[in-house]
């Protein structure tokens, strides 16, 4: 999956970082920056332009079955709260969590 969903972002533009191989980036005319993370099955694109993620969504879904969240609410641990026109992230809950498993 991972080779074939590669290719398929290289053909779409995207171009795969050097530093980190799950993320590919790509900057058109109109300053609109994509980034897409993978992760196992999982797929995170971050944009500038809320409707440029709409188009980006419609053309994934022609090529790959895609369930439809809105927004990450957690993702590795990390959580993000959104609200009107900011979104605050923090690990809360995994910091939490290693801390009541270290029984401090």
């Amino acid at each position: 999956m991972k080779l074939v969903i590669n290719l398929y972002l290289l053909s779409q533009g995207l171009t795969k970082s050097n530093q980190y191989g799950n993320m590919y980036c790509l900057k058109t005319t109109h300053k609109i920056l994509i980034i897409t993370t993978l992760y196992v099955d999982d797929l995170i694109v971050i944009v500038d332009n809320i409707h440029k993620i709409s188009q980006n969504k419609k053309q994934l879904q022609t090529k790959y079955d895609m369930a439809n969240p809105d927004f990450v609410s957690k993702y590795l641990g990390l959580e993000a709260k959104h609200h009107t026109n900011d979104i605050y992230m923090h690990y809360l809950t995994y910091t939490l969590t290693i801390l009541e498993d270290l029984e401090l």
